[in-house]
């Protein structure tokens, strides 16, 4: 194990990112304070919701992707969405 990881409480482990561009750390603190958090809480969602994403839309549509990314939004999608069969599309003529 090296210098920039180290265990803590429960399992987790602490991850140091150097050579961050200023910018960003600024949009992070900003989005940290927007919502109530720590610098440290904010990377662990985005993270967290960054990978969980991309394994989700490894295994399902696009749809069902899109549902699983805004419905914690407050966007109002909380219906269930029925699965439609798969069909090849055809060229229009005219």
């Amino acid at each position: 194990m090296d210098q920039t990881t180290r265990p803590t409480q429960k399992g987790a482990v602490q991850l140091l990112i150097r050579g961050l561009d200023p910018a960003v750390k600024a949009r992070l603190r900003s989005r940290a304070m927007r919502n109530g958090s720590s610098m440290e809480a904010e990377a662990r969602v985005i993270l967290t919701a960054a990978l969980a994403l991309q394994t989700n839309t490894e295994a399902v549509g696009f749809g069902t992707a899109m549902l699983q990314c805004f419905s914690g939004s407050g966007a109002g999608l909380t219906t269930e969405l029925a699965t439609l069969p798969r069909r090849l599309a055809l060229p229009a003529t005219f």
